[in-house]
C-alpha cells in the first residue's frame, strides 16, 4: 500500500500543478497566441505553461484579472528530438475594446511575468 501511495502523490501533484491548484515556482510562458489579430471582443486563446489558478493577461494598456486556466495537458516526449514535454495550459479571454493596433500580450502571476508576444486590435 506505500507503494501505491507513493506513485500516486507526484501524479497528483503534476494534475494539481496542471489545472493552477499548486504553487509552481517558474514564471509563465507563452508558447503561442491564437489568433493572432481581431477586433474587440474576438476570443483569443494563449496556450503556454506555468500559469496559476489566478492569471492577469496583460493586454496593451489593458489588464485583465482574474483569468482561469481553460485547460491543461501532459506532454510526454519518447523519440521526437523536437518535442517538449510539460504541462501545457490554455488561457481564453476576449480582445479588450479599449485596445487599438498592435498591442503586446504577456501574462502575470505568483510565478512572474511571462514572454510578450504582438497581437493586432482590428477595427
Amino acid at each position: 500500500m506505500g507503494r501505491r501511495l507513493t506513485r500516486s502523490v507526484p501524479l497528483l501533484f503534476v494534475l494539481l500543478i496542471a489545472m493552477g491548484r499548486a504553487s509552481a515556482q517558474a514564471a509563465p510562458l507563452i508558447d503561442t497566441i491564437s489568433p493572432a489579430s481581431g477586433a474587440p471582443g474576438t476570443k483569443v486563446t494563449i496556450v503556454g505553461r506555468g500559469f496559476t489558478a489566478d492569471n492577469t493577461v496583460v493586454f496593451g494598456k489593458a489588464r485583465i484579472a482574474h483569468v482561469k486556466i481553460a485547460s491543461a495537458v501532459a506532454i510526454t516526449c519518447t523519440t521526437n528530438p523536437n518535442c517538449r514535454p510539460g504541462i501545457r495550459q490554455r488561457l481564453e479571454f476576449p480582445v479588450p475594446r479599449s485596445q487599438h493596433g498592435r498591442v503586446k500580450v504577456s501574462v502575470t502571476n505568483a510565478g512572474g511575468s511571462s514572454n510578450a508576444v504582438d497581437f493586432d486590435v482590428l477595427n
